[in-house]
This record gives structure tokens, sequence and C-alpha cells, in this order.
């Protein structure tokens, strides 16, 4: 080898089409990596900022409050009853965990009662239509009621009553709705029930009480977190798209010069006098730029389907 001569290095003999490649690749390895790090894939599903006031309520607690409420209705303590149901009604917001439908079930019946207490025949009526609505087989008995009393014959009357139609719900995107304690994407018409918004890390985002002509939760709530796996998939699709993106750059570059490249062979075979050296080195350098850009083109425009698709069924 002549003297001040070098052998050249591995990067002067990779072609340029595949130097392309590789840079475009490791770009997108280095922003999918970013996306599934632990920092960004692990974000925790903490308790809700509007409810960080709120004091920690198991359902196990109000179930207590309900439990309370109904034993001092059964011994006739009037005060002792109204402060468990209020007790109850005051905890439902702030409650960390699903209700069951039998805890549910109960809340209905101890309204029903204090809205007998209150003289509200029409409520009480109501109440009792939302207890019987999933089972209408219950009775109520003693030492609650005793037979022929208002409150039994109320019972049978909503025991009569037909079946409430579904008023179908759309819930918040990230959430799961669960009405009267089961899982749920619609409200019966007309009857009061509790409803809880669920995200999918399980935390309660919202819980309360709703009157039938009330929503099911605040128009102004936050919208709920996505889960971990739909946060990555976003930025896997996002990825997926520059990737396709890339790659539909590529191939609008080697088709442009693959038309230049094809016109000035035309000229050149019909003998177009107009044609000149410098055309013919533009040939040249469309030819070569077709070759440099086509693979990767195809290559990116695969991969970032491949990539959209897994990302998409990730955010489904």
């Amino acid at each position: 080898m002549p003297r001040g001569l070098t052998a050249p290095g591995p990067d002067a003999l990779t072609p340029p089409s595949e130097k392309i490649m590789r840079a475009t690749v490791l770009c997108l390895l280095s922003a999918l990596s970013c996306f599934c790090s632990p920092a960004y894939a692990n974000s925790p599903d903490g308790r809700p900022a509007h409810l960080r006031d709120c004091a920690t309520v198991t359902p196990a607690q109000v179930e207590a409050h309900v439990q309370a409420a109904l034993a001092a209705w059964a011994g006739a303590q009037g005060a002792a009853f109204l402060s468990a149901r209020d007790a109850a009604l005051t905890a439902l917001p702030c409650v960390t965990a699903p209700l069951s439908p039998r805890l549910a079930a109960d809340l209905h019946l101890v309204m029903a009662l204090g809205a007998y207490a209150d003289a509200d025949l029409p409520q009480m009526n109501l109440e009792l239509r939302a207890w019987l609505w999933r089972d209408p087989t219950k009775a109520l008995g003693e030492p609650y009621v005793l037979p022929g009393d208002d409150i039994s014959v109320a019972t049978d009357a909503a025991r009569l009553e037909p079946v409430p139609l579904e008023i179908p719900l759309r819930v918040p995107a990230g959430a799961t709705l669960r009405v009267d304690g089961r899982k749920a994407e619609s409200r019966p018409e007309g009857l009061p029930v509790t409803a809880q918004l669920i995200t999918e890390g399980g935390v309660v985002w919202y819980s309360g009480y709703a009157a039938p002509e009330d929503p099911l939760w605040p128009k102004d709530l936050p919208p709920p977190p996505r889960s971990s796996r739909h946060r990555v998939g976003k930025g896997v699709l996002i990825v997926g798209a520059v990737a396709g993106t890339v790659g539909l750059g590529l191939q609008a570059v080697t088709l442009g010069s693959a038309a230049q490249a094809s016109l000035i062979a035309r000229g050149v075979a019909n003998g177009d006098p107009e044609i000149s050296p410098a055309d013919e080195a533009t040939f040249e350098r469309a030819i070569a730029r077709s070759r440099v850009t086509g693979t990767p083109g195809i290559v990116m425009l695969g991969v970032g389907a491949g990539v959209s698709l897994i990302g998409l069924g990730m955010t489904w």
C-alpha cells in the first residue's frame, strides 16, 4: 500500500443504504426504549388528587354504618338510625374499593326506611324498587316491618312494578362503571343507584349516590388515568407512525429519482438534442439516490406498519 494511505475502515465499506437504515432503526429503538422504561411505564395509579382531602374509607366501614342503621331501625332507635344512615352516605364518596351488590342493595333499603321516617313515600317507593331491582324475590319481614304495615304493602307493590328500562351510558375512557355493585354500561331508568368509576389500575376514581334525574358522576370530574400498558402502547404507536413516515419519505425520494432517471433515459434513447452531459450526470445521481433510499424505505414502511399494529393492540 502506498505510503500515506491507510486501509478503509468498516464504515467506509458499508453501503449508504445500510447506513441510513441502521441510523433510523437506532433512533426508533432509542425512542421505543424511552417509552418502555420503568419511569414511563410504571407511573403509579395513586389516590386521585380530587379525593386526597377525603378520609380513607373501606367498603367494610360503609357496611358497618349500613348494618348499624338497620339494627337501629329494628330497635326503634330513630336518632341512631338517622345518624348511621347519614354516616353511610357521607362515607360513600371516599370509599377506596368497589362496593358489593349486596352492600349496594342494603344501602337502598336503608334509604327506603329513611324516606319512610321522613314521610317521603314517593322516595320510599323508588328506593324499594331499587332494592328489588336485581332480585325481586327478596322479602322484608320482622324485625324491620310487620305484615300489613305501610312499608310491607309498599314493598309488595314495588315487587309488581315492571322491570325498568336500561339507559345506555358513555363510560369515560380508561374506567369501568359499576352500578349498584355490578359492572355496567347502563343505568335503570327512573331509579336511584350507587355509581362507581374504577380506573384500569383498580383505583376508585369516583363513588357516589345518584338520584334518577342526576348524572352518575360530575361533569367536571377529571378524566381517569390510563394504565401503564396503554401509555406504553401510545408510545409504540407514535414510534410506528414515525417509522412509517420515514419509510414514506424514503419511498418518495426513490420514486422521484427513478422518474427523473427514466425521463433522462427516454430522452437519450430518442436522441433528444437537449440532453447534455450535465443531464447524464444527473441521471447517474438519480440512479444512485434511488438505490440508496429504495431498500430502507421498504423496510421502514414494514417496520412502521408492524410496530403501529402492536401499539394499536396495546391501546385497544
